[in-house]
């Protein structure tokens, strides 16, 4: 496997028809950093790409040696222990069954197990009406709220932004969200992520003691309508067992994409 520094253009032919294409468009645009492996800089057959907890392997071959070569590659080169005490978890993403055996049986040493999450998309063009509460003030996530104001739970909205735009600063020029405020607090966010010229994904949180109570329906109707007013088309990953996030999802009018399966590696 060789990394791939320039030309990323050319995976857009291998991972167009991949659920989580709006990731790699993100990527490819430089607006998500990661590493691109490829069997082939010429001939790109299969690609391993390596996105901070997140990884994907994809593509097909008829050796399947091509594989086993690209699995032993990714835990000799991105799965040191010190690697693995910095991750804490691994979620990967394949796109065939023969991704998937071959996985379980190069990483059975990790204690890997399989697990089920949901992908939605909102196509924008069935953009509910959702009422506020009025207990609950909705704000766009902009430098005010992040540098100007003493909100209670800030330290959590910035965390989550830091994890996936590097700083606040990268997220103000280049993302957006919402958060919910009540009595101070920030209980709420709903967050841009894997963003590209025309798709992103949404990160979503609620302070536990808020939630089930209507307010993440609330935030993320108003995170639509922005995208809509920009023609980004959102996605949202879930997993499948939580069924909270999944109702959120159908309330705003997701689509279901598909149900997948991820092999989960929590290191020791």
């Amino acid at each position: 496997m060789k990394e791939l520094k320039n030309n990323k253009i050319i995976l857009k032919d291998i991972y167009k028809s991949y659920a989580h294409s709006f990731v790699f468009d993100s990527i490819v645009e430089g607006n998500t950093p990661a590493q691109i492996f490829v069997d082939d800089v010429e001939n790109t057959s299969i690609f391993l790409i390596c996105e901070g907890h997140c990884v994907y392997f994809g593509g097909e071959v008829e050796d399947k040696d091509k594989y086993k070569e690209a699995i032993n590659f990714f835990k000799e080169n991105c799965l040191s222990e010190s690697r693995r005490k910095e991750l804490g978890v691994v979620k990967i993403n394949y796109y065939s069954e023969a991704w998937e055996k071959e996985l379980l049986e190069g990483l059975k040493e990790f204690n890997c197990n399989l697990y089920d999450r949901s992908l939605f998309k909102q196509d924008l063009k069935n953009v509910p009406i959702v009422r506020n509460d009025d207990n609950v003030i909705v704000k766009k996530i902009d430098n005010k709220v992040l540098k100007n104001t003493p909100l209670g739970n800030l330290n959590c909205l910035i965390d989550e932004i830091m994890g996936m735009w590097g700083s606040v600063d990268n997220f103000i020029k280049n993302g957006f969200g919402y958060c919910a405020i009540m009595n101070g607090n920030i209980i709420s966010w709903c967050t841009a992520e894997y963003i590209s010229k025309n798709y992103c994904g949404i990160g979503i949180e609620t302070i536990e003691e808020h939630e089930r109570k209507g307010v993440a329906t609330i935030i993320s109707n108003e995170f639509l309508n922005e995208c809509l007013a920009s023609n980004i088309t959102p996605y949202w990953d879930s997993w499948k067992k939580n069924i909270p996030s999944v109702r959120v999802a159908e309330k705003n009018n997701f689509q279901k994409v598909c149900d997948y399966k991820i092999v989960f590696i929590e290191f020791d």
